[in-house]
């Protein structure tokens, strides 16, 4: 009984594991041009915090080409 109990959770471990890889590989990513990457989400106001926050961090950022490219990954996104 031990074994199977075992089993189970080794496999449902693989599975959890398995699912994390494929909803981590699914989310939308920007990359500025200084090559930091940047998590597209729903929220404007968080877009748009994270968005001064890079400006803040990488002074030689291009912020229009920043915005250029959250607003192409966000229209690529479907409901």
């Amino acid at each position: 009984m031990k074994k199977i109990q075992s089993a189970k959770l080794k496999i449902e471990k693989e599975i959890a594991k398995e699912n994390r890889k494929r909803s981590k590989s699914n989310m939308p990513i920007v990359k500025c041009s200084c090559g930091a990457k940047i998590l597209l989400v729903p929220d404007l106001a968080a877009m748009d915090r994270a968005i001064k926050k890079h400006m803040a961090e990488h002074k030689c950022a291009d912020e229009q080409f920043l915005i250029e490219q959250i607003l192409t990954a966000a229209s690529k996104q479907t409901h």
